[in-house]
Parts: C-alpha cells; structure tokens; sequence
C-alpha cells in the first residue's frame, strides 16, 4: 500500500483549500466551478489547467504575502509548482501543489494552536 496521495485525494485538498465544500458524488451537480458546493469526484484540477490556474493564482497570494521566514520553509516546493507550469507537467504540478496545501494546512494548525 502506497503513502502517495490518491488523484481523488488531490482534488478534494485542493478543493478545500479553494474554500469549496466537498459534497458526495451525483449530490449536486458540478455547474458553476465558483459555487460552494461541487462534488470533488466531479472537479477536474488533475487534468485541467483552467481548473489548476486558479489554485496557483492563491498559491502565488499566500507566498508574496508571506513572511520570509515562511518563505525559505517551502521556497523548493513554491519554485517547483512554477518550474512544473513553465515545462507544462501537469502531474508534477498537482503534486508539488497537493505539498504546498499540505504545508499551508499544517501552518494554519500551527497558527490556531498558538492563539489558543
């Protein structure tokens, strides 16, 4: 059994790091990507760079805003995703952004703990 994360996995965390809520497959239909419930099993950031761009447009928001310190934490990962766009290797892509989220989700624990 592998550690590697699922495409289904990798949608559903990219999903809930774009603010949408996942809701079970045939729930809901995918209409409009904007809408807040969309079912991940629909979604289609593992094969569409429409669908990806927007995931790295967040992505850049959160590094140029981010501390330095935070920066040099994930620099290698930030620089990859924008490599893997550059040489267009979308599986590359996804999973540098799956490690970024990864990251970031572990920032915000980090960061809820403190207040706390």
């Amino acid at each position: 059994m592998s550690n590697e994360p699922t495409i289904e996995q990798m949608d559903e965390a990219i999903a809930l790091f774009m603010d949408l809520i996942p809701v079970p497959v045939g729930t809901k239909a995918l209409g409009d990507i904007k809408s807040p419930e969309v079912s991940c099993g629909l979604l289609q950031y593992h094969s569409s760079w429409d669908c990806l761009m927007p995931v790295y447009e967040k992505i850049s928001q959160i590094w140029t805003n981010a501390s330095r310190q935070k920066q040099k934490q994930i620099e290698e990962t930030y620089r990859a995703i924008q490599n893997r766009i550059l040489l267009c290797s979308f599986r590359e892509t996804i999973e540098h952004i799956y490690q970024f989220i990864q990251w970031y989700n572990k920032q915000k624990e980090v960061n809820n703990d403190q207040a706390d």
